[in-house]
């Protein structure tokens, strides 16, 4: 029997809200920084629509749809504490983007991440409203530079109505 994404991309949302809702109720010496809580409050927001949307039979988020959550965003690509892996990460947001891509799998996504570790990267919005590029900055693998992004998506319009909703 395959693996049940959905499922596994519910129990991952509610893990992630019940995480935030324990981080935004602390008080005192204990409370996120200010300058952390808005971007926090924002993605508690978001996942309880997600959650609801998934529940209710919706499509489950792309890559892409991923990407566009930090639309302009200072974004970074770090390796793990034990360099087996490669995530996206905002540095914006303090919040991994795209986690647990395997960096010794030389390959797909890990191997076009492992050349862009600790580089400058920006979520880009082409014109029209629905392509979606990852570009570095560091190497000016740039839309309009060099013509070439590291990697491009679709937004779906479920996702788009979901997120400005």
């Amino acid at each position: 029997m395959g693996m049940n994404y959905r499922d596994l991309d519910i129990g991952w949302t509610r893990e992630h809200i019940y995480l935030l809702e324990e981080v935004l109720g602390k008080i005192g010496p204990e409370a996120p920084p200010d300058e952390l809580r808005a971007g926090w409050e924002h993605s508690l927001w978001w996942e309880r629509c997600y959650l609801e949307h998934l529940e209710t039979g919706g499509e489950l988020i792309s890559s892409a749809e991923e990407w566009y959550q930090h639309l302009e965003h200072d974004l970074t690509l770090e390796e793990s504490d034990d360099s087996d892996e490669v995530m996206l990460a905002c540095r914006t947001c303090k919040d991994p983007v795209w986690a647990n891509v395997s960096h010794a799998s030389g390959k797909d996504m890990a191997a076009i991440y492992s050349a862009h570790v600790g580089h400058n990267i920006r979520v880009m919005l082409l014109e029209g409203g629905e392509d979606i590029v990852l570009e570095c900055h560091t190497c000016q693998h740039v839309k309009g530079q060099d013509g070439i992004a590291i990697l491009s998506g679709v937004v779906r319009d479920w996702f788009l109505e979901l997120w400005n909703g």
